[in-house]
């Protein structure tokens, strides 16, 4: 009967700590969180800057801030698409994802990064 309680428990605690792990490849929560805020912040800047602009500047710019923000997290624009390929399957991390991005918009201005375009 213990032997079968202590499998019941090792049971339960491997599936609950593997319920937020990531597979090899995938940015974690807090990673893929940073990543997409800076992503976020420079859509921002771009579509600012050129609000009116219709030619190819504006996707330059963005496309040139994307490399900055990957190579700024050590991660690839694969990786980072891989990563939210598989949070898109799991809504409950996602959720935590976009929690944080919320907090982090309404912290004061002062505490947030800015980007600038090159």
């Amino acid at each position: 009967m213990k032997f079968l309680v202590a499998f019941f428990l090792f049971f339960f605690l491997i599936s609950c700590t593997s319920k937020q792990k990531v597979p090899e490849g995938v940015l974690p929560v807090p990673k893929l969180s940073a990543v997409m805020w800076d992503v976020m912040q420079a859509d921002a800047v771009v579509s600012r800057r050129y609000s009116a602009d219709t030619s190819l500047k504006r996707f330059d710019t963005s496309i040139q801030l994307y490399r900055q923000i990957f190579q700024a997290h050590h991660t690839s624009a694969e990786q980072f698409k891989k990563s939210i390929r598989f949070y898109e399957a799991r809504p409950d991390l996602l959720q935590i994802i976009f929690d944080s991005l919320q907090r982090r918009a309404e912290a004061p201005a002062d505490s947030t990064k800015h980007l600038s375009p090159v």
